[in-house]
């Protein structure tokens, strides 16, 4: 599988499209509720999961974070996992 940020783009757009339809609604975070967050958990999961990625590929990741949360993970450290789900969420809160 090629990786790169157009896999999570789609990913993002699964995500709002179920917003959009009432797939998904909001709740508390993390919650048993099928919500933006938990949706953008398990997608973030099962990528991370197809593909390891190189190291250009996090930096792209990273670069496309906001300033805050490339400071965040920076200053505490992350994974593949943490540069997908957080990438998830700033399109999901971008697009919504």
């Amino acid at each position: 599988m090629s990786f790169n940020l157009k896999v999570i783009d789609a990913a993002a757009e699964t995500v709002l499209l179920k917003i959009k339809n009432g797939e998904l609604g909001e709740a508390c975070c993390m919650s048993a509720v099928n919500s933006p967050t938990t949706e953008a958990w398990e997608l973030a999961g099962q990528l991370a999961e197809k593909t390891a990625l190189s190291k250009s590929q996090q930096e792209s990741i990273l670069e496309a974070l906001n300033p805050q949360i490339q400071e965040h993970l920076k200053s505490t450290g992350f994974d593949d996992f943490d540069l997908i789900y957080e990438r998830l969420l700033q399109l999901i809160s971008l697009g919504s």
